[in-house]
């Protein structure tokens, strides 16, 4: 199980100036409903951090999993099936910064991209070494 306080303090110590990725405990109400009303959810799962891209894609990082939802179709990844975050190939004269997603590579050696907001790859990087 993921510590929800360790996590929630990295936020908040990254400096990060979002603008779509939030800490689950300050989201509105409706916006955390529109979010749990897509997904088929445990009761025994809390959330941690939402990035929500628009309404047909967001990450919902539980103390259990990662949740992917994309096009109306939900993606469960266990953090213990995850082996490695990596950050895709950068070309020569492109801002660091400007990355927007990352690959994640399963234990079973399925590769999977995931969106992130614009500035908060070092965040969510170092939240999956450390998850792994």
């Amino acid at each position: 199980m993921l510590s929800e306080s360790a996590i929630k303090a990295t936020y908040k110590r990254a400096g990060l100036t979002p603008v779509n990725t939030f800490l689950w405990d300050e989201m509105t109400d409706q916006i955390k409903d529109n979010v749990v009303n897509k997904l088929n959810i445990d009761n025994y799962e809390k959330f941690i951090i939402c990035y929500l891209k628009n309404e047909n894609y967001f990450l919902l990082y539980s103390n259990y999993r990662l949740i992917i939802f994309d096009e109306a179709e939900a993606t469960f990844i266990p953090y213990r099936t995850i082996k490695r975050a990596e950050l895709p190939i950068i070309n020569s004269g492109n801002d660091k910064m400007e990355i927007d997603k990352l690959d994640i590579t399963l234990r079973n050696g399925n590769v999977i991209t995931i969106r992130i907001e614009k500035n908060t790859w070092h965040f969510f990087y170092g939240l999956f070494k450390f998850l792994i």
